[in-house]
């Protein structure tokens, strides 16, 4: 590894711990104080409807639906506003705000891709869990059970390991996915549309190509 490298490695370093470290933990924090209130409004249900008040069963259940939908809103701009960290270096804030316009610019790509998405993760999901069942299956029937009895909790194990391991790689691959999302956006505003290089860049080559003749 050169000396270059190496420094490269201990800013991003320093970066991460002094400036990213606090977006993060920000952002979590107010992740647990919408999931503390949702906790909350909960409880506040279950009183409701043991106690017969059909007032407040009604009141904390609006509240539940509500504190519901502004996490499922929090975690998918939170999800784009550490893309916008890792692009941009800016603060949470900030990078939410600009994560929030992007998105709201490219609304229909957006939307496109999280659709195909979604479908995409599934079928990865039940093709990952499928192959080790079938295996699992057949290696449990013809060489460890010769009676060819049906292993169901061999089976049902199988499929929870498998479930669990194709989540987690999965999520990594939608992280990925969406980076490059808002990488691609990025890049359409800033270069203007310009193909294979930055505008600026193109723009020089042009008048080197007007002024050489080409």
């Amino acid at each position: 590894m050169c000396i270059r490298d190496r420094y490269q490695r201990r800013v991003h370093g320093e970066w991460t711990t002094s400036f990213h470290l606090g977006s993060i933990s920000f952002a979590s924090f107010i992740l647990t104080v919408i999931q503390i209130m949702k906790a909350l409004a909960e409880s506040a249900k279950n009183q409701a409807k043991r106690e017969g008040n059909i007032g407040m069963l009604i009141l904390a259940a609006c509240l539940t639906c509500l504190l519901k939908c502004i996490e499922s809103l929090f975690k998918f701009l939170g999800k784009h506003a550490m893309i916008q960290i890792a692009l941009t270096g800016k603060n949470f804030c900030d990078a939410a705000v600009d994560g929030f316009w992007l998105i709201f610019r490219f609304a229909f790509l957006f939307n496109m891709v999280e659709n195909l998405k979604g479908i995409f993760l599934f079928l990865a999901q039940l093709f990952i869990a499928i192959i080790p069942i079938v295996l699992g299956f057949a290696w449990s029937i013809f060489a460890v059970n010769p009676e060819h009895e049906i292993p169901t909790f061999t089976i049902i194990a199988i499929f929870i390991i498998s479930i669990s391991i194709g989540g987690s790689f999965m999520a990594v691959w939608s992280a990925g996915a969406d980076a490059i999302l808002n990488c691609f956006c990025v890049d359409e505003e800033v270069n203007n549309g310009a193909k294979f290089c930055p505008k600026i860049l193109f723009d020089e080559a042009e008048k080197v190509r007007a002024k050489e003749g080409i």
